[in-house]
């Protein structure tokens, strides 16, 4: 258990780190002293307790996807490097103790891409389900197409989980995400969705390798958002979670562009 101290830290940052993001980015221009800080702020926020810092790592996630940030500086690579890593394993920590409500976990699970070098964990900036509609660009012709009424819970599935062409790719090292795996292991989302589940967990114990399919890391994102290892997840927060995670498991599929009637994968439009 957290000694007083540390609780008292705790309950400290959230006006703190405001402070500190406002001077990071802004309107998602990422500042050039950002990549300098970062680690220390990393190295400092790793050591909270895991169920009280998902606002700070969606933050963090933020800034490492925004479009427009300059390049990590040579001399500052290495560090930024292991301040990455560093943070995904404690977001992941955060991910797996949060009773956070579904689409706080959403984002939070997209950091933790963000965080493993996954691309889809720029759909931090894209993926808003609360607003009710889907929005996704077309990377053909440039074109916005929006969904209306897309996030609703579709109880069972409409369509087929993604099948991973081949082995799955194994992410060389050490990585946060077998504890992921595990707490996946004795999910069940109801009739029909064991093979997306198996694909999420298929990519958490290969460690989000980048090179993983975007449908299958949205895969991983669902199973995420409905993970039953937090404490708090009974009654309505975990069917809420439950149901957030069938939306989800929507995102696997497929849009035709309205411009250039093209057909792309939904994963590729987010991100």
């Amino acid at each position: 258990m957290a000694s007083d101290g540390a609780t008292g830290s705790g309950d400290a940052w959230p006006d703190a780190w405001k402070d500190l993001a406002d001077g990071l980015i802004d309107d998602g221009t990422v500042f050039d002293g950002a990549y300098a800080a970062l680690p220390h702020l990393i190295a400092a926020a790793a050591d909270l307790p895991p169920d009280r810092t998902v606002d700070l790592w969606v933050d963090m996630g933020l800034i490492v996807t925004a479009e427009d940030r300059p390049p990590v500086p040579a001399d500052l690579q290495e560090g930024f490097g292991a301040a990455l890593l560093l943070a995904e394993q404690a977001a992941v920590r955060s991910l797996l103790a949060t009773d956070a409500p579904a689409e706080a976990r959403t984002s939070l699970a997209l950091s933790c891409l963000a965080f493993a070098g996954h691309h889809m964990g720029t759909a931090l900036w894209s993926l808003e389900p609360q607003e009710g509609y889907l929005r996704l660009l077309c990377p053909g012709c440039g074109s916005d197409t929006e969904i209306p009424g897309f996030f609703v819970d579709p109880v069972r599935p409409p369509l087929e989980a993604p099948r991973l062409p081949g082995a799955v790719p194994v992410r060389p090292g050490e990585h946060p995400w077998g504890a992921v795996a595990t707490a996946l292991r004795e999910e069940s989302r109801g009739e029909g969705w064991e093979p997306f589940l198996r694909v999420a967990r298929d990519v958490a114990a290969a460690g989000v390798h980048p090179a993983t399919p975007g449908r299958a890391a949205l895969c991983l994102v669902a199973g995420l958002v409905a993970a039953d290892g937090a404490p708090g997840q009974e009654g309505q927060e975990g069917q809420a979670g439950q149901a957030r995670a069938r939306e989800l498991m929507l995102l696997t599929g497929y849009f035709r562009c309205w411009d250039c009637e093209r057909t792309w994968t939904k994963a590729v439009g987010l991100a």
